[in-house]
C-alpha cells in the first residue's frame, strides 16, 4: 500500500504531534508500506541539519510558500490553489498513492482536499488537539482564528473518514456534527518495548546533570504552554514542602525557564531544576527514535511523574511514564481523565488544585505498596498503546477507506 502522509506538525520541531507523526510513518515503513511524508521546504532543510539520521520513509519537500500563497489568496477572498494543486497532481501521478492521511489538520489539508476529491483519492484525517480544541482562557486552539475555523468547519465533513485519538477528540467531532459511523478510535502510540526495557545508571545521570543522589525525583515533561498547567508547579512545591524536603522536581521541555524564576523568588530554588529540551540520541540508532535516550533516562530515575495539565487531547507523556514504571500524579482534565483511572493507574485531582496534587505526590513517595500496585496496573495499560498494536489499527482503517472509496466509484 502506498500512503501519502501530510502532517500539519512535523520535525524538526519536537512536540507530541510531531513525534507521533514521525513514529507512525517510520513504523509503517518498517512493515513494508511505501510511505511518503510531505513537509514544508524550510522543515526539510532544518530536518537533516538537526537529525542527521536515516529515515525509512520518503520525504518530499513542497516548493517554497506552497501553502502560504494559497492562504494569502484565501485571506483576500480569492479561491486559488493552482500552485499547490499542480504539485499534488504531479506527485499523485508519479507515486500512485492509495490514500492520503492528514495528521494534525491544518491549511494543507484544506487546500488539498478539492483536488484529491477530483482525483477520487481516499482521504483520512486525524486531529491531535490544537487543530480542533478551543480554550479561550489560555489562548489555545487554531480555530480561534476566523479563517482557520471557517476552512476547518467547511472541510471536516469532506474526509472519507476520521480517526479519534481519544474520547475527548471524538466528542469534538460530535460537536461539529460528525456521525460516529465516520470515525474510528485509534490512540497515540508509544515505543513500549524500548521504554520498558531501557536501562541506565542512576549515578551517571545524577552526575551528568548535577543532581544530589539522596533526593526523591519528581518529573514533569513537556513544552511550556498555559494549558499544561506548569505554572501551578511553584504552588505545588510550596504545598509539598509542608510534608517533606527530600525532593527535587525536574522539568524537561522547551520554554520552562520562567518556572525557575518564579520558584527562586519564593526562595525554593533548590527544589526545582529545569533541564530544557533534551536531544541526545544514540549514534548506534539507524533510524531516529523518540523519546530520546536523555528523556528515557529521566523517566527511569524518577520516583513520581507529575502532569498538572488543564487540557489535553491524549497525553502521550503519561503513557510513556507508565511504560517506564513511574507512578503518575495528574488531573481530571480532558485527556488525562480518560487515560488515568484514579487510585488504579495513577492519582488524580481537580485541575488547578495545587494542595491536592501535593498530597498525592507525598502519598506516592511515602507509600511504596500503593506506588508499586499503581505502577503494575499502569504498566499493563501502557502496553495497549505499543506502536505495533496502534499501527495494525491504522492499517485496518486504511484498507477500509480504500475499499469503501473504490466501492463508491464503481457504483457511479
Amino acid at each position: 500500500m502506498k500512503i501519502a502522509f501530510f502532517p500539519g506538525a512535523f520535525l524538526p520541531q519536537i512536540g507530541g504531534a510531531e513525534i507521533i507523526a514521525h513514529n507512525l510513518a517510520k513504523g509503517l515503513s518498517l512493515l513494508g508500506y511505501d510511505i511518503t511524508v510531505f513537509v514544508h521546504s524550510q522543515n526539510s532543510l532544518e530536518l537533516k541539519k538537526k537529525f542527521p539520521h536515516d529515515f525509512p520513509y520518503r520525504i518530499i519537500s513542497l516548493l517554497p510558500k506552497s501553502v502560504g500563497l494559497s492562504k494569502k489568496f484565501r485571506e483576500a477572498g480569492i479561491k486559488w490553489g493552482g500552485y499547490l494543486d499542480w504539485q499534488i497532481k504531479y506527485y499523485q501521478k508519479k507515486y500512485r498513492f492509495d490514500l492520503w492521511h492528514f495528521s494534525s489538520i491544518s491549511y494543507q489539508a484544506f487546500f488539498c482536499m478539492k483536488i484529491l476529491e477530483k482525483l477520487n483519492i481516499p482521504v483520512l484525517g486525524t486531529c491531535h488537539g490544537a487543530d480542533i480544541q478551543i480554550m479561550n482562557e489560555v489562548d489555545y486552539g487554531l480555530r480561534r482564528n476566523r479563517l482557520f475555523n471557517e476552512l476547518f468547519t467547511a472541510s471536516i465533513n469532506r474526509f472519507d473518514m476520521l480517526t479519534a485519538i481519544s474520547d475527548t477528540i471524538w466528542g469534538e467531532y460530535r460537536k461539529l456534527g460528525i456521525c460516529d459511523s465516520g470515525v474510528r478510535k485509534i490512540g497515540n502510540g508509544i515505543d513500549f518495548e524500548r521504554i520498558s526495557s531501557f536501562k541506565c545508571f542512576k549515578e551517571d545521570i545524577f552526575n551528568r546533570f548535577e543532581i544530589e543522589g539522596s533526593k526523591k525525583i519528581i518529573l514533569t515533561v513537556g513544552r511550556n504552554h498555559p494549558k499544561k498547567g506548569f505554572l501551578l508547579i511553584p504552588d505545588i512545591i510550596r504545598n509539598l514542602l509542608a510534608f517533606r524536603k527530600d525532593f527535587l522536581w525536574i522539568v524537561v521541555g522547551k520554554g520552562n525557564e520562567n518556572l525557575a524564576e518564579i520558584v527562586k523568588k519564593a526562595g525554593n530554588e533548590q527544589f526545582l531544576k529545569v533541564i530544557g529540551e533534551t536531544g541526545k540520541h544514540s549514534a548506534e540508532e539507524k533510524y531516529l527514535q523518540f523519546p530520546s535516550e536523555d528523556l528515557l533516562s529521566f523517566y527511569k530515575v524518577s520516583d513520581v511523574f507529575v502532569f498538572p495539565t488543564i487540557l489535553e487531547s491524549f497525553g502521550v507523556v503519561l503513557i510513556e511514564a507508565m511504560a517506564a514504571g513511574v507512578p503518575v500524579v495528574t488531573t481530571d482534565a480532558p485527556g488525562p481523565d480518560e487515560m488515568i483511572t484514579d487510585k488504579l493507574t495513577g492519582l488524580k485531582s481537580t485541575a488547578g488544585d495545587a494542595s491536592k496534587m501535593a498530597c498525592n505526590i507525598n502519598l506516592l513517595l511515602s507509600d511504596q505498596s500503593l506506588s508499586k500496585n499503581i505502577c503494575l496496573a499502569a504498566y499493563n495499560k501502557a502496553a495497549c498503546f505499543s506502536w505495533p498494536k496502534i499501527i495494525n489499527k491504522y492499517v485496518s482503517v486504511y484498507k477500509e477507506i480504500v475499499a469503501m472509496k473504490y466501492c463508491k466509484i464503481n457504483k457511479k
